[in-house]
C-alpha cells in the first residue's frame, strides 16, 4: 500500500522500511539468584578438594550432595536437561536396554531405598489399576513388565527434578549415581578444569543468566504490528471475544454487535490477535489458517470490491 493507504506498496518502499530485532530495549538477563550463604558449608568444603578425579568427586558428591546445584550453575546456562538428570539418576544405557533383570533391579533399588520414588509409583499403580491397564493394585502382585512400565513412568516424572538427584547423591546405596554424575561432569564438561581456573563463589556472583529471549525474537514482527495498531489508538477486542480461537464471520459473535463496544473505538476499526477465521482453509493441510492479527471494521453491509480495487485501511500500514 502507499502512504495514503491506497493501492499496493512497491518492493522498494517495502524493503527500505524493514526493521531488525533490537535487544537494547529488553531485559536480557535475570537478577542474580545465587546466594552463597545457602551453600556456605559446601563452598567451604569445595576449597579443600584438591586433585579432582572421578572417584574423588563421586565421594565428595556423596558427602556434600547439594554441591551439585553449585556445579549446575557453573556449567549450565539454566539447569541440566531432563535427559541428563535421567541419566545421572537411572543410567540411560540400562533404561534403554532390553535387559529385564537389570531394569527390575533398578526398579527395586529405587522403590526400596527412596520414599519419594515409592510414593510416586504407588500413586501411579493405583491410577493405572483404576484405568484397567494393570490388573493388580498392590506392588507385590504385579509382574516384571508392569514394574518396568512403572519405572519408566517414574523416570518421566523425576527427570525434571534436580532435588531427586540430590537426594540420591547423598545415599551410599546409590553409589552408581554419584560415580555416573562425577564421570559426566569431568569427562564431558571438564569440571576439574573449571575448579582450577576460577574462584567459584566470585564467578557465580558475577555470572549473568540469560532470560529465554527466543520468544521475543520470534514475536518481533507481531510486536511491531501491535505497536503500530496501538499507536493509532486501535483497541484490541481479544478480551471481549474470549478464549475461543475461531472467528466466525457468518455468525458474528454477540460482543461484536454491541454498540457499547464500538463507542471508544477509533474510526470504527478494531483488531484481534491469534485467531482462525472459519472457512479460510490451508489448501495443503485442509485446516483453518491462523492469523497473527485480524482487522475488523464496523459497517452496515460488507461491500464487494471490484477487481483491482483495494481496501482502505484506517492508517498508513507502513507507519
Amino acid at each position: 500500500m502507499t502512504d495514503q493507504g491506497q493501492g499496493i506498496i512497491s518492493y522498494r518502499d517495502f524493503a527500505s522500511k524493514i526493521t531488525f530485532f533490537s535487544f537494547l530495549d529488553i531485559e536480557e538477563f535475570q537478577q542474580i539468584e545465587f546466594k552463597p550463604e545457602r551453600y556456605r558449608e559446601e563452598l567451604d568444603a569445595l576449597k579443600t578438594l584438591e586433585n579432582v578425579t572421578v572417584e574423588g568427586l563421586a565421594a565428595f558428591l556423596v558427602e556434600h550432595p547439594r554441591i551439585f546445584s553449585v556445579f549446575s550453575r557453573i556449567l549450565r546456562e539454566q539447569r541440566f536437561s531432563n535427559t541428563q538428570i535421567a541419566h545421572f539418576c537411572f543410567d540411560l544405557e540400562v533404561i534403554n536396554s532390553d535387559n529385564l533383570q537389570e531394569l527390575i533391579e533398578k526398579f527395586n533399588l529405587h522403590y526400596q531405598s527412596e520414599k519419594l520414588f515409592q510414593t510416586h509409583v504407588d500413586n501411579e499403580l493405583h491410577k493405572l489399576h483404576a484405568e484397567g491397564i494393570i490388573n493388580q493394585a498392590r506392588i507385590s502382585s504385579i509382574d516384571d513388565l508392569e514394574k518396568v512400565i512403572l519405572l519408566k513412568r517414574a523416570i518421566q516424572f523425576f527427570c525434571s527434578k534436580e532435588e531427586y538427584l540430590i537426594r540420591l547423591l547423598g545415599k551410599p546405596e546409590f553409589k552408581d549415581v554419584s560415580l555416573r554424575t562425577a564421570c559426566y561432569l569431568i569427562e564431558n564438561l571438564w569440571l576439574d578444569r573449571f575448579l582450577k581456573a576460577i574462584d567459584v563463589e566470585k564467578y557465580l556472583l558475577a555470572k549473568r543468566t540469560v532470560k529465554d529471549t527466543k520468544g521475543l525474537h520470534g514475536n518481533f514482527g507481531s510486536d511491531q504490528v501491535e505497536a503500530i495498531l496501538n499507536r493509532h489508538k486501535l483497541k484490541s477486542i481479544d478480551e471481549e471475544l474470549g478464549k475461543g480461537q475461531v472467528l466466525r464471520l457468518e455468525n458474528v459473535h454477540p460482543n461484536l454487535r454491541s454498540s457499547l463496544l464500538w463507542e471508544d473505538i477509533s474510526r470504527n476499526w478494531t483488531y484481534t490477535g491469534q485467531r482462525f477465521i472459519e472457512g479460510l482453509i490451508k489448501p495443503k493441510e485442509g485446516k483453518n489458517k491462523k492469523f497473527d492479527f485480524v482487522l475488523l471494521q464496523r459497517i452496515h453491509r460488507c461491500p464487494q470490491p471490484h477487481q483491482g480495487q483495494s481496501i482502505t485501511y484506517p492508517f498508513p500500514m507502513d507507519n
